[in-house]
């Protein structure tokens, strides 16, 4: 579950939701932009995808880093599948806003299948286990 928590009241109606599901793993981010021009930005994201998201799954599903990648970009960028020849979108050619959210779904995932969160280098985060 993933919820934005914009006013003060959201707290009480979460911690209420929670109390049914103990026990739970929480994790904060407080929304932070990335500083620079989009294209820093961008660049920034792309290293993101690859060093942390593609390796963190090719450290969790054990496939090679090729792999992982291909595995992801399957998953969440598939343009086309038709026979033999799968056709993806490119982490390098994305929009920002497209790839954020490339990064969110991967991290869902991750979270669903393994556990796991990468975490982003450019967001303070806090943990409470």
């Amino acid at each position: 579950m993933i919820r934005n928590l914009t006013h003060i009241s959201d707290i009480d109606d979460l911690s209420r939701e929670l109390r049914d599901m103990l026990p739970v793993r929480l994790q904060f981010e407080k929304d932070r932009p990335i500083a620079g021009t989009e294209k820093e930005q961008l660049l920034a994201l792309n290293r993101y995808f690859h060093g942390g998201v593609v390796k963190t799954f090719s450290e969790k599903s054990g496939f090679t880093l090729k792999e992982a990648k291909e595995e992801l970009q399957k998953m969440f960028c598939l343009i086309s599948d038709v026979g033999e020849v799968i056709e993806v979108e490119s982490t390098s050619g994305m929009s920002l806003e497209r790839i954020r959210s490339l990064v969110l779904q991967c991290n869902v995932f991750l979270s669903e299948t393994f556990g796991e969160v990468v975490e982003p280098p450019f967001l303070g985060q806090t943990k409470i286990l």
